[in-house]
């Protein structure tokens, strides 16, 4: 009978001791330092026939050859634009070329400078996680704007028939100019672009799905 129990104990100790050594820990991504997601941040200027303006941006990637930037197509939108992109240490560089999706209000730029950066990743939003967004906001009281740092959470998600594609909602406050610059995950991952419109209330802050980013890569 004693026997018996301790074959029965020892069985048990086995199987659960086998199960959970199959069992991996998932360790939850840290939180990459907000210096470096400043850094992936520039400013844009914008000089076109019909207008003058600032923006912002982010670099997707730096290579020999030069920066693959990231911003809302609105910022520069405009009649035979000339446009400056700015980087976090003061280095400026002149867009050579650009593409743009009107109907998503992304457009992606291409310098011939810059300096050398590691491919950004991206990755989808979740609602309800924390994101950090990140630009260089107007202002005509300040002579040089520096970039600004508001966090947030993912709010909604939004799709209305009227709408040409689906809105992000954010947390996070947008303001005049931050259009165009970065909304990252707290892993470090890029989410989306920051824009301010009206989509179901009046004006919110939301941001661009990243998905529209790549596609136009």
């Amino acid at each position: 009978m004693k026997s018996s129990v301790v074959a029965f104990l020892a069985s048990l100790l086995l199987l659960f001791g086998c199960s959970c050594s199959h069992q991996k820990l998932v360790k939850p991504a840290g939180e990459v330092p907000v210096l470096e997601l400043v850094q992936r941040t520039v400013k844009v200027e914008v000089n076109c026939d019909d207008k003058e303006g600032t923006g912002s941006g982010v670099i997707l990637r730096g290579r020999d050859y030069g920066l693959t930037i990231a911003t809302a197509e609105h910022v520069v939108a405009g009649e035979n634009c000339k446009m400056i992109v700015q980087e976090w240490n003061g280095e400026r560089h002149r867009v050579w070329r650009h593409r743009v999706d009107v109907k998503h209000d992304v457009a992606v730029m291409y310098t011939l400078s810059g300096r050398l950066y590691k491919e950004l990743p991206t990755r989808r939003a979740q609602l309800g996680e924390q994101v950090i967004a990140v630009g260089y906001p107007w202002d005509p009281r300040v002579v040089e704007p520096t970039q600004t740092v508001t966090r947030g959470v993912i709010a909604a998600f939004y799709t209305r028939e009227d709408l040409q594609h689906s809105a992000v909602r954010i947390t996070a406050e947008i303001g005049p100019g931050s259009s165009g610059g970065p909304t990252f995950g707290l892993d470090g991952a890029l989410l989306g672009l920051n824009v301010r419109k009206r989509v179901v209330y009046p004006w919110h802050d939301y941001m661009t799905h990243v998905k529209h980013v790549e596609d136009l890569l």
